[in-house]
């Protein structure tokens, strides 16, 4: 086996040049470079250990310079005169009697060959690294590495110590690591390579090449595999080895983060598969044995692929691959080809094949106690179904002997059914036996598929009626009785000895737990018992109260506390008769039938307590139409209908229920005549308030002169005398806030709303509706909401609500043109001495509740500055009071979570709830709605810093001590308003938001901890959406970060952003692109599903009259190709 590396033997900066070469070189290069590296550090305790660090380094400096030589074009090509002179040496060679291996052998070490110094510098040099650079001088010198490697040294110790890891470590390891940097940008000479390979005719030369020439990295070995659309490969292939994969399962740096399969080969052989030539296909299944044992996922998988390729014919023989592959190590969750493989089996004739097939990919085991599958949760019901229709008409019996198989393992696993101890729950399960509607989890897709799988091959073969039922009953849980009858009710005609038995079955008669089944059995077959039979199962039924009398009297009197009665006893024997029979009713005799209706009748209906559930309250069918009736009608008919004793559904709610969605649909109707509703019962008037102000909530029109007066006659009511009617409110509370609550909702809507000429008697009922308003919050949870959210809270009391109301006043007022507020809004406190004294009352509160109305005011801060601003400022000490903290923070929170914006002139004096909310972002503490509350804060606090409103200290606090949750979004916010239009976001302001972004990368990128910027400065991706901001400006700082090792998030947008952005500046956005391309935090799926955009990029980049341009662009098509992506190959230069 091979040892796993141990990162630990490995330097961060080794970690990473392996990883670099295992990505392009392949990993047995890149296995040899590990082992040096960890026989260097001394990880490996030899006692001898210089002479093999020395010839690791021999070796590797030689298959470098073989490897890269090559594909990049540095190999010297013999001359005119050189192939002569060879051709004359190997004629001589022959004729001194010499054989061809030893000829071939001779030939070769005389083919003309650079010197070691001159093939070093012809390699960096192509690789656009200076030829006397430290790279190149260090290479050159390590080529006397020789002498270590030889090291003869009698006393001197052969242990790697500092002085080799200083002489000969360290610059191999520069000399390694600049290579593979270099080689990214010049990754394409290994594609192109491999283009021209594959151009070739002569197969087997073109593989002996590729084997010679082409590191085994995985972006080579797909790109060639991918290119290989014929038949006429595979047996240079295989003969090569070249379709064999990996037999280990694979290890964490395998793939190195890039987004490919390892074993290549598989989708070649998939295409192949599926060829008409029987010869090309038993290659390509003598292919598929050769990796049979392999533990790999990635063979397993595209195995199985190959497979379900193959005509059934072809696969049937090679099932056991499938059987080996399909296990719990490598689960196939969502993978589509066991599927097709298992389908075209059964439809190929090879049902014995499918089955083995359809038993490991169902599968069920034991997975710590828990029931397990190879998919996903609610995959195995998902797959199932379609899995019996393909394999039921197949495979019949057998199809439903696996189901049933697997369904009596999964009872046991779960716990539902044991032998020892003894226990069966299975008759709870799948409260109806179907084989229709959603499958829930995997024993409830077990039943269905089996009911499928047994009509399926009933229909198919008749004659094997009995037979499945049999394989059914062959389970002895109690589920499987549930099954067998399920399906013998819809085949009974074809099992009639079956259903006979069953039907006369004792113990099943009087079975609850099968009642449903039994019932469903009796409907289909009691009819053609003949009649003495039918009179034994009714005896049966009618001995059932006999059995069961004793017990049911003791447990009646012990709860009763009196003897039975014989009319007690009459009703127990006539209900126990009227449950077993009431399934299959309708095939009774006649006078049987006349038993239970009589029974229902008296006793009722068995199946009604379950419909009770889901029938809900109701009008009462006599009540006029609320949308079509005349007023008059409807008001005579509430004020004088009653609920029935009877008639438990018809309810006073439901009928309010009624009147308050008609009154929302047709708001001007029932406003205009709303007063007329003032006399009703108070649950009624509510109801028509709240669907009034719903529809004013959705802006619907509606008379307000109506609406306003039954405002007024509920605010101003003295005595409202509640009806008593079971249902009804039990005081006119709820009414008025319903009032208050459509008087708010009419002053939201300003001029548009209320009429002012109902300005006096509006500020009347606001004053009216807070002499009511009780000062304590009326819910028990008030608290609980509080924490949720202070101002919601506090609006949902009616002192709360109250508040409110003054502050929607001086809104709706200041609407007003003509009036003197509208004249002069910026002091309408003043003008208004009884609301202002409200506010006042209510400020002066500084008990715990005094947190009510600061909660209302907090949410309105902003318009009663505006209001009135000196009035704010004279108050400013009592809203937010430094000596009591939850009134502060009453009036804090509410402002932060809830209004319209920060406030510039108040910044100074709320400085400190600021810095404590900053403190609050990392602690349990604060309202429970954690997440709001930070992303008003991180936009508050970003508004304030573009508009230079508090000190620096303030926002550095945040900056340092905030989650990276409450940075990003302070930065998504950022990107909003640079996103806004010129006229909209003063340059000024601009400038200071463009240096917000400037500091956070400025820290980011002095930082030592970069992780802790990483969320918040990679949210500039978001930026792109905007499509607004400066191109180049953004261009510049996604290059700027990359530097740095950052990466920008929301990568889709981006790049479809860039790819706008390279038509206006080609050679700036294909530099983003290969800044991108570079960067490992880059999400790589991105360039998967955004190909259109990259390629236009590239294109652009291409296409520019810049040098720069194109060089850049070529180098990012061989970045992708180094990462597995040679689609963009095609837009190379011809130069290239």
């Amino acid at each position: 086996m091979n040892e796993p590396t141990k990162r630990g033997d490995l330097s961060p900066e080794q970690q990473d040049t392996a990883s670099l070469m295992r990505q392009m070189l392949g990993k047995s290069i890149a296995d040899r470079y590990v082992d040096f590296c960890r026989v260097a550090s001394g990880a490996i305790p030899l006692r001898v250990s210089v002479p093999v660090a020395g010839h690791a380094i021999r070796e590797l400096d030689s298959v470098l310079r073989q490897t890269l030589a090559g594909p990049i074009g540095v190999a010297l090509e013999a001359t005119t005169e050189d192939k002569a002179r060879l051709k004359a040496t190997r004629k001589q060679l022959r004729a001194l009697g010499f054989k061809d291996d030893a000829v071939n052998r001779a030939v070769e070490k005389l083919q003309p060959r650079r010197s070691h110094k001159e093939e070093i510098q012809a390699i960096v040099t192509r690789l656009g690294l200076g030829a006397d650079g430290d790279i190149t001088r260090a290479w050159i010198l390590i080529a006397q590495a020789h002498g270590e490697a030889h090291r003869r040294d009698f006393y001197r110790s052969l242990v790697v110590d500092e002085e080799f890891r200083l002489e000969w470590q360290q610059p191999f390891d520069t000399v390694v690591r600049g290579l593979m940097i270099a080689l990214q940008g010049r990754y394409a000479a290994f594609m192109q390579r491999v283009d021209q390979l594959v151009a070739l005719a002569d197969r087997a030369a073109a593989v002996k090449s590729f084997v010679k020439e082409i590191p085994g990295a995985l972006p080579l070995l797909w790109h060639f595999f991918n290119q290989l659309q014929t038949a006429d490969w595979l047996p240079h292939l295989a003969a090569e080895n070249l379709l064999l994969g990996p037999t280990l399962p694979a290890d964490d740096d395998a793939g190195d983060g890039l987004l490919l399969r390892q074993w290549p080969a598989g989708r070649y052989l998939v295409r192949m598969a599926g060829s008409e030539d029987p010869e090309v296909r038993s290659q390509v299944v003598q292919a598929l044995r050769g990796v049979g044992t392999s533990q790999h996922v990635d063979v397993q998988q595209l195995g199985v692929e190959v497979l379900a390729a193959l005509p059934a014919d072809d696969a049937a023989p090679m099932v056991d691959l499938a059987e080996a592959w399909l296990s719990r190590d490598a689960r196939f969750v969502m993978a589509q080809a066991p599927h097709d493989l298992l389908r075209r089996l059964a439809q190929g004739g090879h049902g014995a094949a499918a089955l083995r097939v359809a038993r490991v990919l169902f599968q069920v085991f034991d997975n710590s106690g828990r029931l397990a599958t190879l998919f996903s949760q609610h995959m195995y019901e998902h797959f199932l179904p379609d899995t019996v229709k393909a394999l039921a008409p197949a495979c019949g019996v057998e199809a439903v002997g696996l189901l049933c198989s697997l369904l009596d393992q999964a009872v046991r696993i779960s716990g539902k059914f044991s032998d020892d101890p003894p226990s069966d729950y299975t008759h709870y399960l799948s409260g109806q036996i179907s084989e229709h509607g959603v499958k829930h989890d995997v024993i409830d897709a077990l039943v269905g598929g089996t009911i499928q799988a047994a009509k399926l091959a009933i229909e198919t073969a008749p004659s094997c009626t009995q037979q499945v039922i049999l394989e059914i009953t062959s389970h002895p849980a109690k589920i499987f009785v549930r099954l067998a009858l399920r399906v013998l009710s819809l085949y009974a005609d074809r099992a009639p000895e079956l259903a006979e038995s069953y039907l006369t079955d004792a113990d099943l008669i009087e079975a609850s737990w099968c009642s449903t089944e039994y019932a469903a059995l009796a409907q289909a077959w009691f009819p053609s018992l003949p009649p003495a039979m039918q009179q034994r199962v009714l005896a049966c039924v009618d001995s059932v109260p006999d059995k069961y009398i004793g017990g049911w009297k003791q447990r009646f009197e012990a709860q009763s506390k009196r003897p039975v009665t014989a009319e007690d006893e009459r009703l127990f024997r006539l209900s126990a008769v009227r449950d077993i029979l009431w399934g299959w009713r309708s095939v009774l005799p006649e006078d049987r039938q006349a038993q239970v209706t009589a029974a229902v009748k008296e006793l009722g209906d068995p199946d009604a307590w379950r419909r009770g559930f889901d029938e809900p309250e109701a009008p009462p069918p006599e009540a006029p139409d609320f949308q079509a009736a005349p007023i008059d009608e409807i008001i005579a008919f509430l004020q004088a209908w009653r609920p029935s004793p009877e008639e438990k559904r018809q309810t006073m709610t439901a009928l309010a229920q009624g009147l308050r969605l008609v009154a929302g649909e047709n708001p001007a109707h029932y406003s205009a005549n709303a007063p007329r509703f003032a006399g009703l019962p108070l649950l009624y008037v509510r109801r028509v308030l709240e669907g009034l102000e719903n529809a004013s909530n959705n802006r619907k029109s509606l008379d307000w002169d109506g609406a306003v007066q039954l405002v007024a006659s509920v605010i101003q009511s003295t005595e409202h005398v509640p009806s008593g009617i079971e249902g009804d409110d039990a005081d006119i509370s709820w009414c008025v806030k319903a009032a208050a609550a459509l008087l708010a909702s009419g002053l939201r809507q300003g001029a548009k709303g209320i009429s002012f000429a109902h300005a006096e008697l509006v500020t009347r009922l606001v004053s009216a509706f807070y002499q009511k308003a009780p000062r304590l919050p009326e819910s028990t949870s008030y608290e609980e909401s509080y924490r949720s959210s202070p101002f919601f809270a506090a609006q949902g009391t009616a002192r709360g609500m109250a508040v409110e109301l003054v502050v929607l006043v001086l809104f709706w007022l200041s609407k007003d043109d003509s009036g003197p507020i509208g004249q002069a809004p910026r002091a309408a406190l003043e003008k208004l001495p009884a609301l202002r004294a409200i506010l006042e009352a209510e400020l002066a509160d500084d008990t715990p509740t005094g947190r009510v109305p600061r909660a209302v005011i907090g949410r309105y801060l902003n318009w009663l500055l505006f209001f009135d601003e000196a009035w704010v400022r004279r108050h400013i000490t009592e809203l937010l009071p430094a000596i009591d903290l939850s009134l502060r923070d009453a009036t804090w929170i509410s402002h932060l979570a809830n209004d319209s914006g920060p406030i510039k002139d108040l910044a100074t004096n709320m400085r400190d709830c600021y810095v404590a909310e900053i403190s609050r972002l990392s602690a349990d503490d604060g309202p429970d709605d954690r997440t709001h509350v930070e992303e008003r804060l991180a936009h508050y606090l970003v508004i304030l810093y573009i508009w230079s409103a508090l000190s620096d200290e303030v926002f550095q606090l945040f900056w340092d001590t905030a989650p990276a949750s409450a940075r990003k979004s302070a930065m998504w916010f950022l990107g909003t308003q640079l996103g806004q239009p010129v006229d909209q976001f003063p340059e000024q302001f601009r400038a200071r938001a463009y240096s917000y972004w400037d500091r956070r990368l400025a820290a980011a990128k002095a930082s030592s901890n970069p992780d802790y910027f990483r969320e918040e400065i990679g949210t500039i991706g978001q930026f792109f959406i905007h499509g607004k901001i400066d191109g180049p400006w953004l261009m510049n700082q996604v290059l700027a970060m990359a530097a740095s090792g950052f990466a920008p998030s929301e990568p889709y947008s981006l790049l479809r952003h860039l790819a706008k952005l390279s038509a206006e500046h080609p050679v700036h956005a294909v530099e983003v692109l290969a800044a991108l391309a570079k960067n490992p935090r880059f999400d790589r799926w991105v360039y998967m599903s955004q190909q259109a955009e990259v390629r236009l990029i590239l294109a652009n980049g291409i296409a520019s009259r810049s040098g720069k341009g194109r060089s850049v662009a070529a180098e990012t098509i061989s970045y992708m190709a180094a990462l597995g992506d040679g689609g963009y190959l095609d837009l190379l230069p011809i130069a290239e």
